[in-house]
């Protein structure tokens, strides 16, 4: 595995936070297949966040604009996964995020 490889060569300590399944488009059978893999495999369920990042054009042009796509359009699917997603991130992280907030 890749993260292994990282522990040996690179960060002994790299820990993985959570797998975030991306390009997901609902209408296709391989994005809902692959995101039923995740959910049942258990090497990676209990990591996985349940926010898949849905395919998106507007995150691809908020690439190219240099911006992040939660300023670009905020409104889009993108923007509103993304938002989700570091929502899901705090809750499953919630110590080590007030840590931060204390801090800052």
């Amino acid at each position: 595995d890749t993260i292994e490889a990282v522990k040996e060569e690179i960060n002994p300590v790299i820990a993985i936070a959570g797998v975030v399944p991306t390009f997901f488009d609902q209408r296709t059978r391989i994005s809902t297949d692959i995101l039923d893999r995740l959910r049942s495999d258990q090497r990676y369920s209990q990591y996985l966040y349940d926010t898949p990042i849905r395919i998106n054009t507007a995150i691809s042009a908020s690439a190219d604009a240099g911006k992040p796509v939660v300023f670009y359009r905020k409104s889009c699917n993108g923007s509103q996964d993304y938002q989700a997603l570091a929502d899901a991130f705090i809750s499953r992280n919630a110590d080590m995020c007030r840590e931060f907030r204390v801090g800052a």
